[in-house]
């Protein structure tokens, strides 16, 4: 029947189209593959007719698991047969293939091996080169690395052993590197997506303390960027003695050697000896090339060790730096005035105890040191320290952990505390006059007669109120250490007749001097305005919250300001990011996430922001500013994501490229719980979003697809996508990711196969 079936059909020379019709109508699968059969003879001979090709190429395009699929590579006919038809067929074979079917990869891999079958070697080349001009087919090829493997790295050890590109002139080389990336490379056309557009990389050190607080070395960056940010952090470090920079250089060694232990010199020379660190001249400290002065200088502490200029010895020893946390709490119990004195000199020390976890310990033991000091100047700098801290910690780090440990201490420390950092602020009526607080003539100063300077502290925060302004003055300069708890008083109730404090010769020390201001600020206007306090690291949240913005609009001129501060490449004062990070902080909590991060793209859609120079700058720098504030509330990551997909539907023009990539940033910050159920989240959003037409749920999809890509390039997030969700990058026409998508997934089913 399959005989003069053919036979009638090329009698009465049927079109392709017309005898591929009448095939499906006549004939079950069994039939097809016996026509498939009696075509694979006729096609076999020398000079097929070019009908029979026609009608052979139409069935193996539509039944390849019934051709190529079944070859048999001990059967000559078959093999003489199906190089006929790639060589005399147009380059639809492959057009109704399967993405993701393992017998259409395997038809791939046969396809190429029946090319690599042939002799002369010379004849190859040109007719391979017409098979991997189909972009499905080269995808085919990329796939069967994930579906088909093993036979995979049978046909890979064919084409190794036959090279038929050897002596081969390429006439089309971007074909040829197409190839050669999908069946033969290990890696992925498209690395880390910072790698890939940062060429100055000194941007990252205005947010290091992001990088170091939420541990993201090993989760976002491909092992060459790692190297990269090292030589970067080495050379910054050899040149600024940074403590930060020190301190996260030995975070990324531990990462890129994957050791949590010692490292030892072998570990440093597998670095040294990578070609990321040989490519990167303009990087090299003067001694790269002598292993054994590098790893002294990185690991080896150097023999002297100032106790007078503590903070100094970390400025010329990376080697000490990661031993910051430790040797500072070990040392607070006999520290000196010059040991306190050099901590309040950098806030990066607060950076590197809270990315240690060891905040509350710091804090513990300051309490405790601060209520056994007798010595007032001893105890004045002392409490400096622990003020500066706590507030610093209060204003940018954990505050559930903070609360939590204010509620740990006795009653006494958490009036000081509350104290210290503003809490409780009095909002300040209309018709409500502020109290001047007199005490009438002749009657003596309340009496505090405490044996410490910390009781004489609790003593005075209980009597201040029925003192006046002259009497805390002349208390303060008898007492200096009492400042920063009159200064506050002054901001919680108002008090106009603490003006008498400007008087005061202030300590050179950020948190009074600010403090100071600040009192200044509310003092002196009735209504204070809220720009009066965005400049100040160490403002209260209670004030700012008296004295808020009355929309969001009020805000843009300072978030457009911060955002011009991204393009400042050179190294920014620590001071200027944290204070950044502050005002934004509250003002997340003013207005809440979604409209903050509304205007802030809003923001970035205008011109200014739109040149492919910036982009790298913003999406990171805002990335830092944003997860500095996620750094201080729970939640207010995930916040973020839910409010870019809704933005993702928004009808305003905003840069797509900028919001995905702090998309992605944002998203790898969260927990490993939240990302599994957030991802199941984004990926329902996303087939939904595929089903329906409208320009938002394109927009939505579109947006959604592109973090996918990021996702995939990320080797520690590979294991998030679902095996089927190469599905996504075929409906946005993504040849190049699917390829890569197949290529990754297989190496990742090798890697997990070989533990």
């Amino acid at each position: 029947m399959e005989n003069a079936f053919l036979r009638d059909s090329w009698n009465r020379r049927l079109p392709k189209q017309d005898f591929l019709i009448l095939v499906k109508e006549k004939f079950d699968q069994s039939s097809i593959s016996n026509l498939i059969s009696i075509l694979e003879d006729i096609c076999s001979i020398s000079n097929p007719s070019p009908l029979f090709i026609e009608y052979f190429g139409i069935l193996v395009e539509n039944f390849l698991i019934l051709s190529l699929a079944s070859i048999d590579f001990f059967y000559d006919t078959q093999i003489s047969a199906y190089f006929n038809l790639i060589s005399l067929y147009n380059e639809t074979l492959f057009n109704n293939c399967n993405i993701g079917s393992k017998d259409d990869a395997h038809s791939a891999l046969n396809a190429l091996r029946v090319c690599l079958a042939q002799s002369p070697k010379q004849i190859i080349p040109q007719i391979l080169m017409k098979l991997i001009r189909s972009s499905n087919y080269l995808i085919l090829i990329a796939s069967s690395r994930l579906l088909d493997r093993d036979y995979w790295k049978v046909v890979k050890k064919i084409y190794n052993d036959v090279q038929p590109f050897a002596n081969y002139p390429i006439s089309y080389p971007l074909l040829y590197q197409s190839f050669t990336h999908a069946f033969i490379d290990d890696f992925s056309s498209h690395h880390n997506f910072l790698r890939a557009e940062v060429d100055n990389l000194t941007f990252i050190t205005n947010f290091l303390h992001i990088l170091v607080i939420n541990d993201f070395f090993a989760e976002t960056f491909s092992r060459h960027f790692l190297i990269q940010l090292l030589m970067l952090f080495m050379n910054t470090y050899y040149r600024n003695g940074e403590i930060l920079h020190g301190y996260a250089i030995h975070k990324l060694i531990h990462k890129i050697c994957n050791k949590y232990e010692n490292i030892e010199k072998d570990d440093l020379k597998l670095i040294v000896e990578d070609i990321e660190f040989t490519q990167n001249s303009h990087l090299m400290l003067p001694f790269y090339d002598d292993l054994d002065k590098l790893y002294n200088y990185l690991f080896v502490p150097r023999v002297f060790f100032d106790e007078e200029d503590f903070l100094s010895n970390f400025h010329f020893s990376p080697a000490l730096c990661s031993k910051l946390t430790s040797m500072v709490i070990e040392r607070i119990p006999t520290g000196s005035h010059q040991f306190f004195n050099s901590l309040l000199s950098d806030l990066n020390v607060f950076c590197c105890i809270f990315a240690d976890k060891k905040v509350n310990i710091l804090l513990t033991t300051l309490i405790a040191h601060i209520q056994t000091i007798r010595s007032a100047k001893y105890f004045e700098i002392v409490f400096n320290f622990f003020c500066s801290a706590f507030i610093f910690c209060w204003n940018l780090f954990d505050f559930d952990e903070i609360q939590a440990f204010l509620r740990e201490q006795s009653s006494d420390v958490q009036i000081l505390l509350k104290t210290i950092a503003c809490l409780e602020v009095e909002k300040k009526g209309a018709t409500l006059p502020i109290p001047i607080f007199t005490r009438p003539s002749g009657l003596p100063l309340p009496k505090i007669d405490t044996t410490t300077p910390f009781e004489k502290c609790i003593k005075f925060i209980s009597s201040v109120d029925s003192m006046n302004g002259e009497e805390v003055y002349e208390r303060i300069q008898k007492e200096p250490y009492l400042i920063m708890i009159a200064l506050s008083e002054g901001i919680r109730h108002h008090r106009k007749d603490f003006i008498v404090l400007t008087k005061i010769k202030l300590p050179e020390i950020h948190p009074i001097i600010h403090r100071f201001r600040q009192m200044l600020a509310v003092i002196l206007h009735d209504t204070p305005k809220w720009q009066n306090f965005v400049e100040n690291l160490y403002a209260s949240f209670d004030v700012m919250k008296v004295y808020p913005p009355s929309s969001v609009s009020e805000i843009e001129y300072y978030l457009l300001k911060d955002m011009y501060f991204c393009f400042r490449f050179a190294h920014a004062p620590t001071m200027e990011v944290f204070i950044i990070s502050v005002r934004w902080s509250f003002w997340f909590q003013i207005f809440g996430v979604k409209n903050m991060i509304a205007s802030i793209f809003k923001l970035l859609s205008k011109g200014e922001f739109s040149s492919p120079m910036s982009q790298p700058f913003l999406y990171f720098c805002i990335s830092g500013i944003c997860l500095t504030v996620a750094t201080r509330r729970k939640g207010i990551n995930i916040q973020i994501i839910f409010a870019l997909l809704d933005l993702f539907e928004e009808d305003f023009e905003f840069n797509e490229d900028l919001i995905i990539k702090f998309f992605f940033i944002i998203f790898i910050s969260l927990s490993e719980e939240e990302k599994q159920s957030l991802f199941i989240h984004i990926n329902k959003l996303w087939e939904a979003a595929a089903k329906e037409e409208t320009n938002k749920k394109r927009r939505l999809f579109n947006a959604i697809s592109a973090f996918f890509k990021f996702v995939m390039y990320t080797p520690s997030m590979l294991k998030y996508l679902k095996d089927d969700m190469y599905t996504n990058f075929m409906m946005t026409g993504d040849c190049k990711a699917l390829i890569d998508y197949f290529i990754l997934l297989g190496n990742q089913k090798e890697f997990s196969q070989s533990i």
